[in-house]
């Protein structure tokens, strides 16, 4: 069949070229019809042959009916073409729907692909080498670009999760993107202390196999390097250089303060502080760190600078500090305190007998003590032990004869606090110092004087008779709060 539209011969109801509708022309309808029904008409003299019976007479004359065969074919041709047209609108129609189904099954089971990092950007604040990383995640348009797109996943969730989340009234959509901007995680590093040019990484942190079990989403991100810039320059200063750092007291007690220099105004938003304090000894190191009292963005601002170091080691050094052992003490220094000890212990023989006299003072060694806590007021104290020989020259008053004998008993002195200063080497107090008060009497048989009672010789004495009662004192009472180093040495 010819198309009368665009001339093209197809077959069926519709062109397939131009979509029109293939309609034959009524008259080549009618003599199409008449042509397939001529033969028909010629056989009507048949009825002529009735005669055989009077009624069927009348048949024959109904022959001219065949020239009315055309007007009965052309109803029945119309009515197939209605009934293909109506067959290819219900087909047309079940593909629709098909179609429908389709789309309507896609679009439930569709999950829309969210690319995270569309929706991020890294933004650097501050200044040269103290910069910041920000992370800024624009969520406003995330929920504009997909809203009503990212559905829950109800079958995961419980009745009771249902209900209290409200999945039946029909918030699930309001829901789903509340749920995927709450799961978006990621981090910057390094995130501080930057310069312009450094290099910073942005990196997700997302748990894809919880958010897919409770949202219909695909996610979609890569971790992304970003380079530092726009961050302004500001001059340096080493605030370190503006303060001084002080020490007092004695080591181990040593202490530690600063000194600011006032000239500078900036230095009085800065405040320094040492990890420690106080218990040191040259030698020990102390963190001081520098802390600003406004913001480094205001500081900056207000002075045009910033403090190119936070942190300084500062080494102990110059306090004088207590000697922990004899060996600390040179031979000037022993030497000044048993001078010390013999000008006090001369001064007790001033009031001796005359038959009494030192025949000799021997040095004889120390005990020398440290404190075992840092609180205890003297750190160290050392006890010169002296061993004393006297000579007595009686005459006794019955026989007239002279009687010579010798005593001997034991003398100390103790000084403390012995301390290193440095650039005039070891001090001691020599005014301070701790001696012998104890006395003791020797009675002689040899006697003194006769009349109406006799009476013998005795000498009294300020020490001890043996070494153990200096030992009790010096050692076994200290005991509690001192170590001790015992260095004694008795001649022959």
């Amino acid at each position: 069949m010819i198309c009368k539209q665009c001339g093209a011969e197809v077959e069926g109801t519709f062109c397939t070229e131009c979509g029109a509708k293939l309609v034959e022309d009524s008259e080549t309808q009618e003599t199409a019809a008449a042509q397939s029904e001529a033969p028909k008409a010629e056989e009507a003299p048949k009825a002529e042959e009735a005669p055989k019976t009077a009624a069927a007479a009348p048949k024959a004359e109904e022959a001219p009916k065949a020239t009315e065969a055309p007007k009965a074919a052309a109803p029945k041709q119309e009515e197939d073409g209605t009934k293909k047209i109506i067959g290819g609108v219900i087909g047309a129609a079940c593909g629709i729907i098909v179609l429908f189904i389709l789309a309507l099954v896609v679009a439930l089971t569709h999950k829309p692909t969210v690319n995270l990092n569309k929706y991020v950007e890294v933004e650097f604040e501050g200044y040269e080498g103290l910069g910041k990383a920000h992370v800024k995640f624009d969520s406003a348009k995330l929920q504009e670009d997909y809203k009503g797109k990212i559905k829950i996943n109800k079958k995961n969730f419980t009745k009771e999760e249902k209900q209290l989340l409200g999945l039946a009234n029909g918030k699930e959509d309001e829901l789903g993107m509340l749920a995927l901007v709450a799961s978006v995680k990621y981090n910057v590093e390094p995130g501080k202390e930057l310069s312009n040019g450094d290099k910073v990484t942005l990196s997700w942190d997302m748990d894809d196999k919880e958010i897919s079990k409770y949202l219909k989403v695909k996610l979609k991100y890569k971790d992304k390097d970003y380079k530092v810039s726009g961050l302004e320059k500001v001059d340096m200063f080493d605030p370190f250089e503006y303060v001084t750092p002080e020490y007092s007291g004695t080591a181990p007690n040593g202490r530690v303060s600063f000194t600011k220099d006032s000239s500078a105004e900036m230095v009085s938003y800065i405040d320094f502080q040492a990890d420690k304090r106080d218990g040191l000894s040259n030698g020990d190191t102390v963190k001081v760190t520098a802390t600003l009292s406004l913001t480094d963005d205001r500081f900056a601002e207000k002075f045009g600078r910033l403090p190119s170091v936070r942190e300084k080691e500062y080494t102990v050094e110059g306090i004088p500090s207590y000697i922990s052992a004899v060996s600390e003490i040179d031979d000037a220094t022993l030497g000044k305190m048993k001078k010390q000890l013999e000008d006090t212990f001369t001064g007790t023989t001033a009031n001796w007998q005359a038959e009494a006299k030192v025949s000799k003072l021997e040095y004889i060694g120390n005990y020398f003590l440290t404190a075992k806590r840092a609180d205890i007021s003297l750190n160290n104290k050392i006890y010169l032990v002296y061993k004393v020989t006297v000579a007595e020259n009686m005459t006794d008053a019955k026989s007239k004869e002279e009687v010579s004998e010798e005593d001997e008993y034991y003398y100390y002195m103790a000084f403390s606090n012995l301390m290193n200063i440095p650039g005039d080497g070891l001090f001691v107090d020599l005014t301070n110092y701790e001696r012998t008060n104890n006395s003791f009497t020797v009675q002689k048989d040899v006697v003194q004087s006769t009349g109406w009672w006799t009476t013998n010789y005795s000498f009294r004495y300020t020490g001890y008779q043996t070494l153990d009662e200096i030992y009790k004192i010096a050692v076994v009472r200290n005991i509690e709060n001192y170590n001790c180093e015992t260095n004694i040495s008795i001649p022959e």
